[in-house]
């Protein structure tokens, strides 16, 4: 696990942020033969956690080879692109090739850099200005046919990105197909309905994503008693895709769960198997089903506490 999930005061506390800070200079300093390079790495001037850390393997190492050089340009600036390289304030520097790696402006940059205009002559910045809205992440109010990959409000960056990127493909690819062989001409007519939080429930979400029907067959598959409460749970809970972490410590309780969970799963499996599962919404169906049976089940039969995941800016912090 990273920093984040073992300690839990680490974007609350400036001073346990420090901690990890300083504990990552000293792998850094450790790893850096010139300490004169390693002092302008480590020159963070902001806490651990805030911008995404340099983690990637052989990075530092790199600065070890001889044909390598680091030029601070927060202390010797680009002048300009020559001909024949980079002239900074101070020198000239000569290369073959140049790659720019200047950074990014995640999630909404790249869509707003565009002068997108949906129906009603709508801005996408005139939307946005105030936060981006989407539906899932995948499509925005007002502008039909047009999707989104790991846009924002999709799990994007705080899961695994490439297995993301690869359902939505998957995903907007399965539709655009199912609109051509239906002559369908618009998705999404009125999208802001979508956005309604009273209709975004766990089973309209589940229909969505996970194939149309699937928890419906999975529904009828459970035993008599849970029925008809689990089909109430996924039809009025909205909160289709928390970030949960989830802990018990009594093995009697674990137990009885395990003897619920396992043998429905294994009555699901005679229906949908595994061979016929293609793509990673569907390869994982088994796990998108336990994921929203296990807090129906122990708010069902146990005395459960939910606690939020809390944020706060600690730039507010003393």
């Amino acid at each position: 696990m990273g920093f984040r999930g073992l300690f839990k005061d680490i974007t609350t506390n400036l001073d346990a942020n420090k901690t990890v800070v300083n504990f990552i200079k000293e792998k850094v300093e450790a790893t850096m033969q010139n300490k004169d390079y390693a002092k302008v790495v480590t020159d963070f001037n902001y806490p651990f956690a805030t911008r995404r850390p340099t983690l990637n393997t052989d990075y530092y190492e790199t600065f070890n080879k001889d044909n390598v050089e680091l030029i601070d340009i927060s202390k010797d600036l680009i002048k300009e692109i020559t001909k024949t390289g980079i002239s900074t304030l101070n020198n000239n520097y000569e290369f073959d090739i140049i790659v720019f790696a200047t950074g990014y402006d995640a999630i909404t940059g790249a869509l707003l850099s565009i002068d997108m205009v949906g129906k009603n002559n709508i801005k996408l910045s005139e939307l946005w200005k105030n936060g981006p809205s989407t539906y899932l992440g995948l499509q925005v109010p007002g502008f039909p046919n047009f999707f989104t990959i790991t846009g924002p409000g999709s799990p994007s960056v705080l899961t695994n990105v490439p297995m993301a990127i690869e359902q939505h493909v998957e995903f907007i690819t399965d539709c655009i197909s199912h609109m051509e062989k239906n002559n369908f001409k618009t998705i999404f007519k009125n999208p802001s309905l979508l956005l309604n939080k009273d209709k975004r429930s766990i089973k309209f979400h589940f229909d969505m994503m996970h194939g149309f029907g699937n928890l419906d067959k999975a529904i009828e598959l459970l035993d008599p008693e849970e029925k008809n409460d689990f089909t109430e749970f996924v039809n009025t809970n909205v909160s289709f895709n928390p970030q949960n972490m989830f802990i018990c410590k009594s093995k009697k309780i674990l137990t009885s769960y395990y003897d619920s969970i396992f043998p429905w799963l294994l009555r699901c499996e005679k229906i949908f198997g595994f061979n016929n599962l293609k793509g990673y919404d569907q390869i994982r169906l088994y796990a998108y089903l336990s994921e929203r049976y296990l807090p129906f089940w122990f708010e069902k039969y146990t005395n459960s506490t939910y606690s939020p995941w809390k944020f706060i800016d600690i730039n507010l912090l003393d």
